[in-house]
């Protein structure tokens, strides 16, 4: 089971970047390493835990998909989506 919040960037214009503070956490019933990653690029690795959690900022141009993987396999998949008020 996993949370980000939030998972929606507002920008003012369609053509600006948006900075985007979210907070990831999740929880497993046994120990497992898992990574997060943000579009290929790794954000954090939990090694043998059974929780995490993870705040971080980053810039979007667009739509970027996060990953929670666990090696190379994708365990979860979720969308940050970037809306402008133009």
């Amino acid at each position: 089971c996993w949370q980000i919040a939030p998972v929606v960037c507002v920008a003012d214009h369609r053509s600006d970047r948006c900075q985007l503070d979210f907070r990831l956490s999740w929880q497993h019933p046994e120990p497992i390493s898992l990574c997060a990653e943000l579009e290929g690029q790794s954000l954090h690795c939990w090694q043998q835990q059974t929780s995490g959690e993870l705040s971080y900022q980053v810039q979007l141009e667009g739509p970027s998909l996060l990953h929670l993987k666990a090696g190379s396999e994708t365990r979860l998949t979720r969308q940050l989506s970037v809306l402008s008020r133009q």
